[in-house]
C-alpha cells in the first residue's frame, strides 16, 4: 500500500471510499431512518411502506462494504510505473467522437431544432435506439477535452472549443426536452471532477474556493441539488394542474418532491425484494446494458423475465407507482445474485471505484477516463445502478477508445 501525495488527497469526497462511508452512508441513515419520524409529511408516498428494519440494514451493509472496499482500492498501486507521465490526444479523435455526438443530438431533437421550440412532446422526436445512443459519446468527449486543456495542456484549437461548447449546450437542452435530470449529471459531474483534478489555482481567492469545496463539498451541492431539482421540476411537475391545485408553496413542494424522488427509489427496490422471488440469478439488473443491446442483439439472449416484462414493470404495475421508476442502485443488485452475492458485487465496485481513483491521483489512463464516471455512479448508488444501465455502455466504450488515443508526450530536456 502507499499514500497519497497526489493534490487530490485534499478533497476527501472525491475518493469514493471517504464519500460512501462519510457522506451517503449518513445521508442513507438519515432519509430511511430519521426523515420518516421527523418529517414524515415530507415524503409522499402513493403505495406500500416496505423500507422495514431488515431492508433498511441490508442497504446499509451494502454501502458500508463498498465504502470500506473503495477505500481499501484508493490505497493500493497496482502498476510499478511512475506517476506523472503527460498525455495528448489526437485531436482528429475528438473531432470524431465530437462529430457523432453532435450529429445524433440533431437526429434526436431534430423536430424541435426545426420548429425552434424547446418543449416538444417525446412521442414526436426521433429517438432512435443504438443511433441516437451515441449521444453518450458526449461525456468522453468532455472528459478528454478538459483533460487536454486543463491537465496537459494541449492546444486544441477554436474547432474542437465550439464542439465543446456546443455539446454542453446540447446536453442542457436535453434536460428540458427529454426531462432528462442524469444526462446534465453525467457530464457536469465528470467536468466538474476533472476541473478539481487538473487545474491548480494560483490566484489566492480561488486557492480558498478550492480549499472551502474541498472541505465541504458534499454538504455545498445539497443546496445545488434542490435548486437544479426546483428549476427541472418547474417545468415537469409544478406546472400541472394536479399540483397547482394544491396550493402547496414552491419551496415546501420542491423540497417534498426531491426526498420523496430518492426515498421512493429505496423504498421501490425494497419493496421489490419484499414481493417478488429472489435472487433468480438471471442478472436482469447486473447484466441491464447488454440485455438493451439495440438491433435486438440484447433481446437474443435476454432471459424470458427480462424479455416480456422487467421485474420492475411488474412490481410497479401490481404495488408500486408508474411515476417513480427507479428502484436504487442497491437492492436490484441483491435480486440479481442474493444477499451475499449482493455484498460481494458491492465490494467489488467499491474496490474497482478506489482502483480508479488511484489511478486518477497518479495520472494514468484508465484513471483520467474511467473515474469521472465511476463518480457518478458512487453519486447516484441511492437511485440507480448507473454502471449497469445501457446509458453508461457507450461512455465505457468511448473511454476504451480514448484509451487508445491518450499517448504519452516525448520528453524533452
Amino acid at each position: 500500500m502507499k499514500s497519497s501525495a497526489s493534490p487530490l488527497s485534499s478533497i476527501w469526497w472525491l475518493n469514493p471510499g471517504k464519500l460512501l462511508l462519510f457522506f451517503t452512508l449518513p445521508l442513507y441513515s438519515f432519509t430511511v431512518g430519521l426523515m420518516p419520524v421527523l418529517w414524515p409529511d415530507l415524503i409522499v408516498l402513493r403505495y406500500g411502506q416496505y423500507m422495514d428494519g431488515y431492508f433498511a440494514v441490508l442497504g446499509g451493509a451494502c454501502l458500508a462494504v463498498a465504502g470500506v472496499s473503495a477505500w481499501i482500492g484508493a490505497r493500493l498501486d497496482v502498476s510499478e510505473r511512475s506517476s506523472g507521465t503527460v498525455y495528448d490526444i489526437n485531436p482528429y479523435f475528438l473531432l470524431g467522437i465530437g462529430a457523432i455526438t453532435i450529429s445524433a443530438y440533431l437526429v434526436w431533437f431534430g423536430p424541435a431544432v426545426l420548429r425552434g421550440q424547446l418543449f416538444v412532446p417525446r412521442e414526436e422526436q426521433n429517438r432512435m435506439p443504438g443511433i441516437t445512443s451515441f449521444t453518450q459519446f458526449g461525456v468522453t468527449f468532455v472528459i478528454c477535452y478538459m483533460y487536454a486543456t486543463r491537465g496537459a495542456k494541449q492546444v486544441l484549437g477554436t474547432p474542437l472549443r465550439l464542439m465543446f461548447y456546443t455539446i454542453l449546450a446540447l446536453t442542457l437542452g436535453r434536460v428540458f426536452i427529454w426531462s432528462e435530470r442524469l444526462a446534465l449529471i453525467e457530464v457536469g459531474v465528470p467536468a466538474f471532477v476533472c476541473l478539481l483534478a487538473f487545474v491548480r489555482p494560483r490566484r489566492p481567492w480561488l486557492a480558498t474556493a478550492f480549499s472551502t469545496l474541498g472541505k465541504y463539498g458534499p454538504l455545498l451541492a445539497l443546496p445545488l441539488l434542490l435548486g437544479f431539482f426546483a428549476i427541472t421540476e418547474t417545468f415537469r411537475s409544478w406546472s400541472s394542474d394536479y399540483y397547482q391545485s394544491q396550493n402547496i408553496p414552491i419551496v415546501e413542494f420542491m423540497v417534498s418532491r426531491l426526498v420523496t424522488y430518492y426515498y421512493t427509489a429505496l423504498n421501490s427496490g425494497a419493496g421489490l425484494l419484499a414481493t417478488a422471488e429472489w435472487p433468480n440469478f438471471q442478472l436482469v439488473y447486473i447484466l441491464g446494458w447488454f440485455y438493451k443491446l439495440p438491433f435486438g442483439i440484447g433481446q437474443t439472449f435476454a432471459p424470458a423475465l427480462a424479455r416480456d416484462a422487467s421485474p420492475t414493470d411488474a412490481f410497479l404495475s401490481r404495488f408500486g407507482d408508474p411515476e417513480f421508476t427507479n428502484m436504487s442502485g442497491i437492492f436490484p443488485i441483491v435480486y440479481d445474485v442474493g444477499v451475499w452475492g449482493g455484498l460481494t458485487y458491492f465490494g467489488l465496485f467499491g474496490l474497482f471505484a478506489g482502483l480508479t481513483f488511484r489511478a486518477l491521483e497518479t495520472g494514468r489512463r484508465i484513471g483520467i477516463l474511467l473515474f469521472p464516471t465511476v463518480f457518478v455512479a458512487c453519486l447516484e448508488i441511492l437511485r440507480i445502478a448507473y454502471l449497469s444501465e445501457a446509458r453508461c455502455f457507450l461512455i465505457v466504450i468511448g473511454a476504451a477508445a480514448a484509451m487508445s488515443q491518450l499517448r504519452p508526450r516525448a520528453v524533452t530536456v
